[in-house]
């Protein structure tokens, strides 16, 4: 009998004996299934750099075993090193293999003369015809329809030597949302036909695109949706991708439902199951079953209205068996991203993503409505900061304004005494209002996003609850097979992060990881971060508040730290890809899981991706805040780097969308002179950043609309330093074509508010602008000279290092981690009351893999160096200007040569 769950499954991939040819090349790839399930044939998406003039744009690779055996591979190409397309810089690679239990094992990916990739022995075909399109991939034929609302046209699973439909069909399956008002709004009804765009096509793997509008039966759109099928041959499964868009008045829509709804003909009196968490919960006799996943710590299953079972964190699966076929489904991180549900009847199985029978309502409106209360004086109020431990005035202003959230960041705790007393006044005086250590504000979630990954299979025969546990814990523990950290280092495609593991950074490696576990993981899971909303954030530092009741009470009530912490939305130095940084060095799944968790959350929910009334916040990431979506549309925050690295890695084209997304609102709010546009916000971030997009979103895929804006954006901005490394504290576009550069100066160097590594090391690469060379070097010699600008833009020594190949800036790169150490210990110890900010540490496997370079390169002459460095290090300190003081504006006019 053939199994259902992929442990004895159709088409596994078979394995073809060789003589490996001369000059073969091998890049080592760590295979790991975390799950404590064997798998069969499973399939694998994985992104491999290579360096600058290896591979070439098209040219053949396969996966093979230890032993010599070729797998069937597949492979394309995301990304190549330059615009002429010829060498590729990120490669996906899909192949399938044989895993047991919990195994760990090396397989290798080959290129070179000589080698060919496998195909499988049943290939996955796409066959297009008048208003359809079929999918087959030996065990599964999948129709879409072209042409109309109800795309979803038949599905059949083979079954000895017969096909067998498993869709019911009239409607088909569709996506639907159900309003508060119970308007239901579907794909399927009064919705246009979607488009269809094929975005993979090979011999393992098929990816689809279907985009399109949810709509009421009279018609009305709204919501539009992005449904990516993945189909893999040999197999009888879909792994869906399910994004909507929120793109109505949040004050004025709510749901109370929102899914996909599968209706199937299985045969009479089918079998239903769901994972539970210790067995699965099953029913023979029965006409409605449904399971609700009502927090991180509850499910409960109920047949025919009959609560019949409960526990805490459900498998997360769903099996519906009848004499004619069975359906599996599964939803990945189910529990995590609760409420969670699935509706069966005998017709069908309902993918509850809001279960409408979870108590609340879908809402994208917040708490936060109406100015915060400041506790500091900042709006005029009286003040009473925790210093003071004025009480009276907690309470006079507390009575002055009833209504008001609460901005506990105002209060300026430094200490965990003062946290304490900011925590018992409003407990005693406010215990039931809106309040955050974080930032504030009134936005709200116009625009959010939100995606699901589900599994999806089908069988001729019926489900075991051993098999459908088996593949239930499989969906939750993705595989992933990334090559050696070491050889992604060597390739230069990670931008120099260092590859371990060295026994050389041994306490670094070590302390790295346990600042990625202790900061980032341990608090989400014992503080319980889950939900809709917030899975895959971060706690939010910024402020000392956050960081100083996690001290307080991590030991004795996490959940209670937490309780006035906001999601970290993203900052001006990219966390999110401080933490892709940790998973880069190391290879470590654990890590990829939670920085793919954070891109996802940051992409998705943390930016707009609509806004009829305000298209040009489109692309934009809220301000970190006590709330997803109260704080502010704000460039500066809004960094692509994490969703094009992610997509790299995985080949989620979801996260490229976002990435060029973000790239989009540049070039859709440009000033007229065709530069990123800064008209009245503070700090030279709010420019720089959205250059740092763009030069992310030009390096993907080499369109010149983002170069263009980015070149003379780029030499715009540098013509307004004073000198070479002396950049304005702010710089605006004003003028009736915005290339008037009114800049508040500064007196100091390297004056930089936001990570701009990327923008500098893509710039060197590509442009020819003899400024950009002499700023880096300037800019590496203020950092070794004020001997204190010891975070992101240390990195400005990795650049000139690469560019002069002087070992003093590396010397200068390894002072830094020397740095580093301490303040990781210190944070490891709960001393640190910035303890969240200690994940905006991307910089510091920079500044390794610069120091292993020299060092292997020239060791005599960077202990040399080191000498050298301590004659100039901090020679000229940076005088600062006084807290609070605003320089005065000066207009530099047009700068001259920018354009040019």
């Amino acid at each position: 009998m053939i199994g259902l769950l992929g442990l004895v499954l159709l088409g596994a991939a078979p394995v073809i004996s060789y003589d490996a040819p001369q000059q073969v090349k091998r890049i080592r790839l760590t295979v790991e299934n975390a799950g404590n399930v064997p798998r069969k044939g499973w399939p694998i998406t994985q992104g491999v750099p290579f360096a600058d003039g290896e591979l070439e744009r098209g040219a053949p690779v396969r996966v093979v075993e230890r032993d010599g055996r070729i797998l069937p591979t597949q492979s394309t190409y995301l990304a190549t090193w330059k615009s002429d397309l010829k060498f590729v810089k990120w490669l996906l690679v899909d192949f399938q293999c044989d895993l047991s239990a919990s195994e760990k094992r090396e397989l290798f990916l080959e290129y070179g003369p000589g080698v060919q990739a496998a195909t499988p022995p049943q290939s996955v075909t796409v066959t297009r015809g008048q208003g359809e399109l079929l999918v087959d991939t030996g065990a599964l034929r999948l129709k879409i329809r072209t042409d109309r609302a109800d795309f979803l046209g038949g599905c059949a699973v083979k079954s000895g030597g017969e096909w067998r439909e498993v869709f019911r069909g009239k409607p088909g399956p569709y996506l639907y949302l159900v309003g508060a008002d119970g308007v239901v709004y579907d794909s399927q009804g009064g919705a246009p036909a979607p488009r269809l765009t094929v975005e993979d096509e090979g011999p393992l793997r098929v990816s689809l695109a279907v985009k399109g509008f949810h709509a009421s039966p009279s018609g009305v759109g709204l919501c539009p949706y992005t449904l990516r099928i993945h189909a893999y041959a040999g197999r009888s499964e879909l792994r869906l991708f399910h994004t909507y868009v929120f793109d109505q008045n949040a004050d004025k829509l709510e749901f109370s439902e929102v899914g996909m709804n599968f209706p199937l003909d299985l045969g009479a009196a089918p079998r239903v199951a769901f994972g539970g968490q210790a067995k699965a919960h099953s029913a023979e006799r029965w006409s409605r079953a449904r399971i609700l996943q009502s927090s991180d710590i509850a499910y409960e299953v109920a047949f025919d209205g009959k609560a019949l079972a409960s526990g805490e964190k459900s498998g997360g699966w769903a099996s519906l068996s009848g004499p004619r076929a069975s359906a599996f489904v599964a939803l990945r991180d189910f529990w995590q991203q609760y409420p969670k549900g699935y509706d069966v009847t005998p017709d069908g199985i309902k993918v509850q993503f809001w279960p409408a029978s979870s108590k609340q309502k879908l809402a994208y409106s917040t708490p936060w409505k109406e100015r915060a209360l400041y506790f500091n004086g900042y709006y005029g109020d009286p003040s009473a900061t925790a210093h003071s431990r004025d009480e009276a005035t907690v309470k006079k202003l507390l009575e002055m304004h009833p209504s008001k959230p609460l901005n506990l960041k105002s209060f300026d705790p430094g200490s965990v005494e003062d946290l304490l007393w900011i925590e018992s006044m409003v407990d005693k005086y406010a215990p039931n209002r809106a309040a955050t250590h974080n930032d504030t504000g009134t936005e709200d979630g116009t625009g959010a996003a939100k995606t699901h990954e589900v599994l999806l299979r089908f069988s001729g025969e019926p489900i075991r609850d051993e098999e459908a546990r088996a593949l239930g814990t499989a969906v939750q523990e993705p595989v992933i097979a990334p090559a050696d950290p070491s050889y992604m280092d060597g390739t230069g495609a990670t931008r120099g992060v260092f590859g371990g593991p060295d026994a050389r950074f041994r306490e670094l490696e070590s302390l790295q990881d346990a600042i990625f576990e202790k900061v980032a993981i341990d608090p989400m899971h014992r503080g319980r971060r889950w939900g809709y909303w917030r899975f895959g954030y971060p706690v939010c530092s910024h402020a000392a508040g956050t960081s100083l009741a996690w001290i307080a009470h991590q030991a004795t009530d996490p959940v209670k730290a937490l309780r006035h912490a906001g999601p970290y939305n993203n900052e001006d130095d990219d966390p999110c890809w401080g933490l892709w940084t940790q998973f880069l060095r190391t290879g470590n799944r654990r890590f990829f899981i939670y920085a793919s968790a954070y891109s996802r959350a940051m992409g998705d929910v943390g930016i707009s991706h609509a806004n009829a009334s305000r298209p040009d916040v489109v692309g934009l990431m809220h301000y970190h805040s006590g709330h997803q979506w109260s704080g502010g549309y704000s460039p500066s925050h809004t960094l692509n780097t994490s969703f094009f690295l992610h997509y790299y890695l995985t080949g989620d084209r979801r996260m490229r969308e976002i990435g060029r997304e973000v790239a989009d609102g540049a070039v859709r709010n440009q000033e007229p002179a065709g530069l990123i546009s800064n008209r009245t916000r503070r700090l030279n971030r709010e420019f720089t950043s959205p250059l740092v997009c763009l030069f992310e979103a030009y390096a993907d895929g080499w369109d010149a609309k983002y170069e263009d804006l980015a070149r003379r954006s780029l030499r715009w901005f540098l013509r307004t330093q004073e000198k070479p490394g002396l950049f304005p504290t702010s710089v605006f576009t004003r003028g009736p074509l915005g290339d008037e550069a009114v800049v508040e100066p500064v007196g100091y160097p390297v004056a930089l508010s936001a990570i701009t590594y990327p923008a500098f090391y893509e710039a060197l690469r590509h442009f020819d602008d003899p400024l950009v060379r002499k700023t880096v070097l300037a800019a590496a010699d203020y950092v070794i000279d004020t001997g204190e600008l010891g975070d992101h833009r240390a990195m400005f020594c990795t650049l000139a290092y690469e560019l002069t190949g002087d070992p003093i800036y590396a010397a200068y790169c390894k002072h830094r981690l020397e740095e580093y150490r301490a303040s990781a210990r210190e944070t490891l110890e709960y001393k640190n009351i910035a303890f969240f900010s200690a994940i905006r540490n991307g910089e510091v496997p920079v500044l390794m893999g610069t120091v292993n370079r020299a060092m292997k390169k020239d060791p005599a002459g960077l202990i040399a160096a080191e000498k050298r460095l301590k004659e100039r290090l901090g020679k000229t300190p940076r005088t600062l200007p006084p807290p609070g003081v605003v320089p005065p504006t000066r207009n530099l006019g047009v700068p001259r040569g920018y354009a040019n």
